[in-house]
């Protein structure tokens, strides 16, 4: 907050009128695990573009069949990994690694520890899992400065990770099995449900072609790739394009010394 002052007082105080837990994660009464994105439901959605256009019971299968291919890549993947972590966390854990190593450690106690990094102490409890920097509690992920104090006591680092982390919550996860919907015919359906007649839904089909992309916010950088009909390379448009045209490329008709 001392270096936005510095930016800019107004919007120090703008920032500081709302209560700290709307925008601050070290102050976020739950686990946030900082993922803030909304990416799971956008690769669904890209997943069933083509699916939305089938009947219910064939999208419905198509959707069946997409997330048990997802579950078996990822089994295999996790049955792969010969370590006690997922991929994820122990790449995480050894991007910080280095830095943990530059830092100076003294012993408080057997579970207490003072890291000093850049001339800035911070107080590591191995026993709560906390660490005055806030990132070992919040992420349950043992941080730069808890890093360095569990190889202080020369102890695996997997047990000071939160369990969603650990390889075998990982196989866990995935080893569910989805059945596909099967023939019409052998469906069991209650007498009570086949009397159910359903009505189309009350909605207005509006003019024009379908959209079927996301609507892009300006906030994201987005470069729309462009064909060039002239030269068929990508990045511009044949309106710019100084390149020399492909003979015949495209175009079905004869040339002049084929006629």
């Amino acid at each position: 907050m001392a270096k936005l002052g510095e930016l800019s007082p107004k919007i120090r105080e703008y920032v500081l009128e709302e209560d700290p837990r709307r925008w601050a994660r070290c102050f976020y009464p739950c686990r946030r695990y900082n993922a803030q994105t909304s990416n799971i439901a956008e690769s669904m959605n890209s997943a069933l573009k083509k699916a939305r256009e089938l009947h219910i019971v064939s999208m419905l299968e198509l959707l069946r069949e997409k997330l048990q291919t997802w579950f078996v890549e990822r089994t295999k993947a996790a049955n792969e990994v010969m370590h006690d972590l997922t991929p994820w966390a122990n790449e995480k854990l050894q991007k910080i690694l280095q830095k943990a190593f530059q830092m100076k450690v003294e012993t408080l106690t057997l579970s207490r520890f003072n890291i000093t990094e850049n001339q800035r102490e911070f107080i590591v409890d191995l026993e709560n899992r906390t660490c005055t920097c806030r990132r070992f509690e919040h992420e349950e992920l043992p941080c730069a400065h808890a890093i360095a104090a569990i190889d202080k006591r020369k102890l695996p680092k997997h047990p000071f990770c939160g369990r969603w982390y650990l390889n075998s919550e990982y196989k866990e996860t995935y080893k569910g099995v989805i059945h596909p919907v099967g023939n019409e015919d052998d469906w069991d359906i209650p007498e009570e449900i086949r009397e159910i007649i359903l009505k189309h839904p009350n909605y207005k089909v509006r003019k024009g072609r379908r959209q079927k992309e996301r609507y892009r916010p300006s906030s994201e950088n987005y470069v729309a790739k462009r064909k060039c009909g002239r030269c068929k390379q990508l990045g511009h448009t044949r309106k710019v394009c100084i390149k020399t045209p492909i003979a015949n490329a495209g175009s079905k008709r004869k040339s002049f010394e084929d006629a």
